[in-house]
């Protein structure tokens, strides 16, 4: 029993897997070739079988299609078909009583002597013909009435598609095509991945950014400098030492040649660095005008920001702050104090009439850097950045 089994099985795999490409149907239908009258034993959308013609006995209508066939065996195909490897004929569907016939051409394929069968495949099919073959086919199987207006519904309409070939192909590729087909393949999924990163990573920065950032609307280094300006009018006389170089307390920085007669020296009040001279040596110089700016040595500058008022709300003392030079040169830094932008011994001191009214529109902010600055960014204009996540992350 195992052997007859294992006969069978090897037969099926062989006629289904290796011999057709196409399932075959045993569905009612006829071949006319040159008036001869072939009933169609089964038929796929690639080919049919034929056998010899013999139409049911009234008798025997109850019997079914492939019990008939096998009670037909004895009888032959005509030579005129055998001997033919090419026939051109016509395929006849009867939809309840209403035929439809296809003119079809078919090659041999196969010839079965002791079983009066031969097996034929489909050339030259057009695409209308195709359309009617799975029409048919897929009506049948789901068991719906297949009418002529079906039919010619799908003669009309143009229901194919590309056939996919990709498969195909893929078995005649050698085996550094197939390395390459896949490195292809991982090569678009990771440029598909990178930019689909770079797509979350950017929203996330934007939504970090509208969060927890606050920007300001201007900032410069400034520092605690001292001005010394003229006592009186006269011609200034300048001591020769460059911005930059140290000065000590009481050292001479320059002498004024006072216009009424007398002369005035202008000293240094700090161990300071010259920063700038306001004035030529030999120029003359009007009571309060500036002579020399003076930056202490053992003070550090700083940087003045200017916040809007609205987004200044969420600013906390002791959040970092990022600080961009107009060099370019990013610095890291701290928030050290926030004030009003309007000085309030200002408004005490000013007349009634020069008070302002209109409401504060920025705060000014200062910003402690990590690192000292060097003096010759003094009065540069910055750009600065204050995190507040870590903050944030402190107070949860």
């Amino acid at each position: 029993m195992n052997i007859v089994e294992n006969q069978t099985v090897q037969q099926l795999r062989h006629e289904a897997e290796y011999t057709r490409r196409h399932a075959r149907y045993q569905i009612p239908a006829k071949f006319v070739y040159h008036g001869i009258l072939l009933k169609v034993f089964d038929w796929s959308v690639s080919g049919l079988s034929l056998r010899q013609p013999s139409d049911l006995p009234t008798s025997q209508s109850d019997m079914s299609v492939v019990e008939h066939f096998m009670k037909t065996k004895g009888y032959s195909l005509p030579e005129e078909i055998r001997a033919q490897r090419h026939l051109s004929g016509r395929l006849i569907f009867d939809f309840n009583g209403i035929e439809t016939a296809i003119d079809v051409e078919l090659e041999k394929v196969y010839e079965i002597e002791g079983d009066n069968k031969i097996g034929y495949r489909f050339v030259n099919l057009d695409r209308p013909q195709l359309a009617v073959l799975h029409q048919v086919i897929n009506a049948y199987l789901n068991g719906d009435i297949v009418a002529v207006d079906d039919v010619l519904d799908v003669i009309k309409r143009d229901a194919f598609s590309p056939k996919p070939t990709a498969i195909e192909s893929t078995s005649t590729r050698s085996p550094w095509q197939r390395f390459m087909f896949q490195v292809r393949r991982f090569s678009g999924l990771a440029a598909m991945l990178l930019v689909l990163a770079g797509l979350l990573a950017l929203i996330g920065n934007g939504i970090y950014h509208r969060l927890f950032i606050v920007e300001s609307m201007a900032a410069e280094v400034d520092g605690p400098i001292t001005v010394l300006r003229s006592l009186g009018n006269g011609i200034a006389k300048l001591t020769p030492i460059q911005p930059g170089q140290e000065v000590k307390p009481g050292q001479v920085l320059a002498t004024l040649k006072l216009r009424n007669g007398g002369g005035n020296v202008i000293e240094s009040p700090c161990h300071c660095r010259i920063v700038s001279w306001h004035l030529l040596d030999g120029n003359f110089v009007a009571e309060g005008e500036p002579v020399v700016t003076l930056l202490p040595v053992d003070q550090n500058l700083y940087v003045d920001a200017k916040f809007d008022a609205k987004t200044a709300e969420k600013l906390v003392i002791g959040a970092p702050a990022e600080i961009r030079l107009a060099s370019g040169q990013t610095i890291t830094g701290t928030l050290h104090s926030l004030r009003s932008g309007a000085s309030l011994e200002l408004e005490r001191a000013a007349p009634l009439q020069s008070v302002s009214t209109h409401p504060v529109m920025y705060l000014n902010a200062v910003i402690k850097p990590d690192q000292p600055l060097d003096w010759r960014l003094l009065g540069n204009a910055a750009f600065v950045e204050v995190d507040l996540f870590s903050t944030w992350l402190r107070k949860q």
